[in-house]
């Protein structure tokens, strides 16, 4: 079975003790061992051999990695492990090592039992997933079978081979590490040697269990003695409550007679008050009626004024748009001119340029004609030469024999006369020199002749452009200039004219703007307001039961009030007051269903709002409550009243804190804002909301300034636009510097024109003088000269050179009929010569003549006018359509500025017909104002009356909370339901103080029904008639009678106890069965005065019910407490256990250690000077518990005297360090010990010694196990006693340490580069480095056939 790559945790393993070794190892692919491997036999004492670098470490953590050791600590991942060709790995990279580096590998070791039994364990390294880059895992085999790694440690244990202990093997370094240890870390090793650490965290655990299980118990314990406490003081309560509640039936007797005649007096003062209410709110009704009437005149009057203003505001915005409109036709009027400018222009260049064409082509055609005149006469002389040559050709016709004897003949001659040739050559060329010296010079006369008719050709037409040039620019183009200079002033002037205007009236509206320099604000609230008041339209259209907002259903009386209101009202401006609260969710819904911001409502039917106290109102100085400064419908009343609440509004800050801190506590606002609230605070400065809110009230102002304002628009929007008159002057100027710098070019070309006409004329005039002095030209008469006289030497030569050209041709030319040869070359071979020239002549001039007529055809002047003239009526067209365009722009403008017109006037109407219904609205509001004020009136006193009602109520309503509270039973009517029940309904009445009656009438019927039912619950029969007549009489008399019966007369018996009740269980009231004359015989004392008394006392009345609750807590509380106990003392008790088999251990490995360590330590340091060695012992710095302390180990080498181990020199702690190793491996030891270079320290003398011992162990000879009695057979008990299972541990230990004692013979497997271990070892491992495979080697030697040097043994 295979298991994960690396090992599992810690396991608790059976050890047994073995007597086996390792006999062979085989490695496969590990580390620096390339492919299979055999390494071995390994005798007793083997020593492994190799320089450095070789394999020799490789070899150590190959035995490591087969027994199980962790991969971390050997020095690399498994795929580390795996060999790998370094050079190659080195050279190329990541790829080139994963393809060096095999995918499988493992480590056997083949065991050899005492029994002679081979075990072979294994660990395999192969890939954990399927693909090359994945991951690598190790499986444990035994036996070539693969099993878990609990079996694979189980199965080593048993052989004694403990792997996390590690007591087969010491690693390089190991023996530095044990030196340097501390005692804690000591402690640490000697756990897991003893394998007491798998029992720590048990141990931990437990304790942690047995501290909390006695903490809980010593808190349950705290507990029970603080509820025995409570108990004794509850007890004492109980009697005290008992004795206290007969004290306050005796106090509630006495004091039931006068809450009864209390509650008849409130009983008579609430009637006449209901009474005075409901005839006032009958006038109110009659009054609100009247006013809803006028309030739908207003309504309506309003809705009409704000149709004239929407309707004036569509007729503005229409007239707006018509002059945009017509404010955009400016710009492409404007273009369109500039456009046909722009053409008008184009079309006279145009015919100027076709004018000139013109010209051109009639002069191309005279040209033209000349030219095909002159090649027709040409093709007629050429016809004509044909038609000679035709006539003479027979005659002509050459022999070629003939021609052939005259052509050697020739060659001859001119052999002979060669020198005369030469002569004749050298004259003709100097003859043809000179005339075509002389043809050039009459070439040239030509030229500058015909050059002289060009440029006067050329100076005329320059003088007729510049003539036609200045006629244009001082003629057409500067009456054009003048034109638009005179439109352009117009248009300045117009643009002036509407800009001064325009600033004038933008001066008026900056000052309007100033004067609503505090609307920015208001402007700012607006915006939301507007959003507000959408919503709020929104909800009053859609949703039934929605009057609008408080802003909009209520208007300050007085604008003076408007700061001081706004502060009252606060938020609750923008509420919304509706019908119910049915409504307001309603409202709610839709809200959140449009996504409209949110809003406050007040229902009318549910809204808290007491009626204002009529004291309020007679204050006094300039107070006056927040209430009566609204003017709003009756209907609104409440909802009002629940903003305002019972708020006053004063001028002056010292009148409002005399207001607020005095006597009776009132909220006040100041007329600047400040707010005095009763708990003492207040508020004060500015802010932009508040100012906003005040501002609602200025709407008038407001709205007639933004009248004004808008009017002043309509003027500004009215004048000419300046940008279009801007525009248009811009145009006419541009226009006119276009002119201008047309009439610039136009003299430029003109004086250009003169100046190239001066400058040709001096040309002409030099042409002219060259022509007159070409004709008596000196050199061309001297080249005449010379060439005549070449002419005539050229002559003479011809004679000579004829004389002997007819000596030689003298037979031919008989031979030809010729006289001489001169006459056969002058007629026949020159006639055919000259023909042959001619002809060639004539076809030169014909293919010139023919590349003139093509080029003058090709030139295209025609063609060219035709494109001229074509684009010149195209233009005219466009022209001719902006002209249409620019009439009907003219036309539309004109229409548009008769509508606006129209509109202007529709607007004009319309705003006298607003500002009359204005008017009306005002006198209507008036009208409404003193409706207000009577209703304000009328409710004044209507709110008397409620306060006079609520005072009543509430009077009445303190008395039975009181009588409640101090349990009074209030004497009732027979026949008027259980006395339970009555004292329940008043008790529930009394109790509701916040409660507030509603003010109108219907409420106050009700409420005079529940007061009659609730009245007649009581028995006022048990009061006199002068008590009765004094309660509705003065206040004089209802003042005597109350002191009357606040005082109690003595009892006869003078030590009669106040906290006694009275005799009879009753006291006897006036007019009861005593007479009223005959009060009680006792001292005069104040009811109150008793009342305090009792109050002062102050016991637990739930004193009683508190006493059996603690009683019954007090018996929870103890079997809690039990129950505590007992699971503390089960978590000692477990505790205990594992603190006792932990120790258990601990001990026997210590106790073992340290009773052979003494013994080591002399074999390792006796010598023939000190044959008893040095001394080491260990030490516990914890006896009790030794896990938890440190242990100190002490080595003192020979003649030393005692110091730390710090102290020591690095070989005296390497001896020492091995001295606890090899005690260490004495318990519970391995059937090997592997050792990888622990000489590295240590100087000669040391190595021999500790070869010698360690040979010696291989041998059984080791260190003498100190005296004792031979220890029991080791026996697994498992038990749950916590004794038995520490004195099974005990004899375990004692039995494995016994068996261990004495270092019985082991195997051992030494890595040194010291010859000292070579000598005492029974066998060599030789490990090399195989350069060719480039891998590790290694060679055995048995040295058991060789005797033994003296000294090893």
């Amino acid at each position: 079975m295979a298991a994960p790559g690396e090992e599992a945790g810690d396991v608790e393993v059976d050890y047994r003790r073995a007597t086996g070794r390792i006999d062979r190892l085989e490695v496969e692919n590990f580390k620096s061992y390339r492919g299979h491997q055999q390494i071995g036999p390994f005798k007793s004492f083997t020593a492994i051999v190799g320089p450095n670098g070789s394999g020799k470490s490789n070899l150590m953590d190959a035995i490591s990695f087969v027994l199980g050791v962790r991969t971390a600590q050997l020095r690399g991942s498994l795929r580390e492990l795996l060999y790998a060709a370094g050079d190659a790995a080195a050279a190329g990279g990541a790829a080139a090592d994963a393809a060096a580096r095999p995918r499988r590998g493992y480590v056997k070791l083949v065991y050899e039992t005492d029994a002679g039994e081979e075990v072979a364990f294994s660990r395999v390294i192969q890939p954990s997933g399927g693909d090359a880059g994945g991951g690598y895992a190790s499986v444990y085999k035994i036996d070539d079978r693969a099993v878990t790694w609990d079996a694979y440690s189980r199965r080593l244990a048993g052989y004694g081979i403990l792997v996390k202990v590690r007591n087969f093997l010491v690693f390089q370094g190991d023996i530095e590490k044990v030196a340097s240890r501390s005692p804690e870390q000591l402690t640490a090793l000697f756990e897991q040697i003893a394998g007491s650490d798998v029992l720590a965290k048990p141990y931990d655990d437990a304790a942690a269990e047995k501290a909390r299980a006695e903490e809980a118990a010593a808190l349950l314990f705290a507990k029970k003695k603080a509820v025995a406490a409570e108990r004794k003081q509850k007890r004492e309560q109980k009697e005290e409550a008992e004795r206290h509640i007969a004290a306050q039936e005796a106090q509630r007797e006495r004091r039931a007679h006068f809450y009864l005649w209390q509650l008849y007096q409130l009983q008579q003062d609430e009637a006449g008050a209901l009474q005075q209410q409901q005839d006032l709110a009958d006038q109110l009704a009659q009054l609100s009626e009247a006013h809803g009437a006028f309030e739908a005149k207003l309504d309506e009057a309003r809705r009409g004024q704000s149709g004239l203003v929407r309707e004036r505001m569509r007729v503005e915005k229409e007239q707006k748009k018509l002059q945009k409109k017509r404010d955009n036709k400016d710009p492409a009027r404007a273009r369109l001119r500039e456009e046909a400018a722009r053409l008008v222009r184009k079309i006279g260049a145009g015919k100027n340029d076709i004018d000139n064409l013109s010209r051109a082509a009639k002069a191309q055609a005279k040209r033209l004609a000349k030219l095909r005149k002159d090649l027709a006469a040409l093709q007629d002389a050429r016809a004509r030469l044909d038609a000679d040559a035709s006539e003479g050709e027979e005659g002509l016709a050459l022999d070629p024999a003939q021609l052939a004897e005259y052509r050697r003949l020739q060659g001859e001659a001119d052999a002979k006369a060669s020198r005369l040739l030469q002569e004749r050559s050298a004259l003709a060329a100097q003859l043809k020199v000179d005339e075509s010296g002389l043809a050039r010079l009459q070439q040239a006369a030509a030229s500058k002749a015909a050059r002289l008719e060009a440029q006067r050709a050329k100076l005329a037409a320059l003088r007729e452009r510049a003539a036609a040039a200045a006629a244009e620019a001082e003629h057409e183009l500067a009456a054009a200039l003048a034109a638009k200079r005179k439109e352009a002033k117009a248009a300045q002037a117009e643009q002036r004219k509407a800009s001064s205007q325009r600033d004038a009236l933008l001066g008026k509206l900056r000052e309007l703007e100033g004067r609503l320099a505090a609307s920015k604000s208001v402007r700012q609230a607006t915006d939301r307001e507007r959003r507000l008041a959408s919503a709020a339209a929104k909800l009053q259209k859609d949703v039934p039961g929605v009057f609008g907002r408080v802003s909009e259903l209520a208007r300050v009386t007085n604008r003076k009030y408007n700061l001081a209101m706004a502060v009252v009202m606060q938020q609750s401006l923008d509420a919304v007051v509706v019908e119910s609260k049915a409504a307001g969710f309603a409202c709610v819904d839709y809200l959140r269903a449009a996504k409209l911001e949110r809003m406050d409502f007040i229902p009318l039917d549910s809204c808290e709002a007491r009626p204002l106290p009529e004291r309020l109102r007679r204050l006094g100085g300039t107070s006056a409550p927040a209430l009566d400064l609204l003017a709003y419908e009756p209907r609104f009343e409440r909802a009002m009243a629940h903003v305002c609440g019972s708020t006053l509004v004063v001028d002056g800050i010292d009148e409002a804190r005399g207001l607020c801190y005095g006597a009776e506590r009132h909220k006040v606002v100041t007329l600047d804002g400040t707010l005095f609230k009763p708990n003492g605070t207040f508020t004060g400065g500015r802010s932009a909301g508040i100012d906003a809110r005040a501002s609602r009230w200025d709407a008038e102002e407001y709205e007639a300034l933004k009248a004004q304002r808008e009017a002043l628009k309509e003027e500004i929007n009215a004048l000419p636009d300046v940008r279009s008159c801007s525009a248009a002057a811009q145009a006419l100027e541009v226009a006119a510097q276009q002119l201008e710098q047309r009439i610039k070019f136009k003299r430029a070309e003109a004086q250009q024109a003169r100046e190239e006409s001066e400058a040709l004329q001096r040309d002409v005039a030099l042409l002219e003088a060259a022509a007159g002095s070409a004709e008596a030209d000196p050199q061309l008469a001297a080249l005449d000269a010379a060439a005549a006289e070449k002419r005539g030497a050229l002559g003479r030569l011809e004679a000579r050179l004829n004389e002997v050209k007819d000596r030689l041709f003298a037979d031919f030319s008989k031979h030809v009929g010729v006289p001489n040869i001169r006459v056969w070359e002058e007629t026949t071979l020159a006639a055919a010569t000259k023909l042959d020239e001619e002809r060639q002549q004539l076809e030169e001039q014909i293919d010139k003549l023919s590349e003139q007529v093509a080029y003058e055809e090709e030139r295209g002047a025609p063609a060219e006018l035709a494109a001229k003239q074509a684009a010149l009526a195209e233009d005219e067209a466009k022209l001719a359509g902006l002209r249409e365009q620019e009439a009907e722009l003219e036309a539309s403008a004109a229409q548009l500025g008769e509508q606006g017109e129209a509109l202007k006037a529709q607007m004009e109407a319309l705003r006298q017909q607003a500002e009359a219904a204005a008017v009306n609205i005002k006198e209507l509001q008036a009208t409404a104002a003193n409706y207000q004020k009577d209703a304000g009136r009328l409710r004044g006193n209507m709110a008397a009356a409620a306060t006079a009602v609520e005072a009543a109520r509430s009077a009445r309503r303190g008395l039975l909370e009181a009588a409640t509270l101090e349990q009074v039973d209030l004497p009732r009517r027979p026949g008027s339901g259980a006395a339970g029940d009555g004292e329940g309904a008043d008790g529930a009445e009394a109790m509701d103080v916040d409660e507030s009656p509603p003010a109108d009438s219907d409420a106050a019927g009700a409420s005079g029904g529940a007061r009659k039912g609730r009245g007649g619950a009581f028995d006022f029969s048990r009061l006199s008639a002068a008590d009765k007549a004094a309660a509705t009489g003065s206040k004089k008399e209802r003042e005597a009678t109350a002191k009357r019966f606040k005082e109690v007369r003595r009892r006869a018996s003078p030590a009669h106890s106040l906290a006694a009740p009275p005799r009879g269980g009753r006291a006897a009231a006036p007019g009861g069965g005593a007479r009223a004359d005959r009060p009680p015989r006792r001292p005069p004392q104040e009811l109150d005065a008793a009342a305090a008394e009792l109050a002062a006392a102050a016991p637990n009345m739930k004193a009683p019910e508190q006493y059996e609750a603690v009683r019954e807590k007090e018996r929870a509380q103890a079997a809690a407490l039990e129950a505590a106990r007992k699971a503390a003392g089960e978590a000692a008790k477990a505790f205990l256990r594992l603190q006792q088999k932990r120790t258990a251990r601990f001990n026997a490995a210590f106790e073992h250690i340290r009773s052979s360590i003494d013994a080591i330590y002399k074999q390792l340091t006796c010598s023939a000077v000190h044959p008893l060695g040095g001394q080491a012992y260990l030490a516990l710095e914890a006896e009790d518990e030794p896990f938890l302390g440190g242990v100190k180990y002490t080595a003192m080498p020979p003649t030393k005297r005692f110091r730390d181990m710090e102290q020591l020199s690095g070989g005296e702690k390497s001896v020492a360090a091995l001295a606890l190793l090899f005690a260490i491996h004495s318990y519970r030891p391995s059937p090997f010990f592997v050792l990888d270079e622990v000489d590295a320290a240590l100087d000669a003398t040391n190595v021999a010694r500790v070869a010698h011992y360690i040979r010696a162990c291989t041998r059984g000879g080791g260190a003498v196990p100190p005296p004792g009695p031979a220890p029991p057979k080791r026996a697994r008990r498992d038990g749950a006693d916590g004794e038995a299972d520490g004195a099974g541990e005990a004899a375990e230990a004692g039995g494995e340490a016994g068996e261990a004692g004495g270092l019985e013979s082991f195997q051992s497997i030494v890595i040194s580069l010291k010859d000292i271990f070579y000598e005492k070892a029974d066998a060599l491992v030789g490990v090399c480095r195989d350069l060719d495979q480039n891998c590790s080697k290694t060679f055995t030697f048995d040295l058991g056939r060789f005797e033994p040097p003296a000294e090893a043994l």
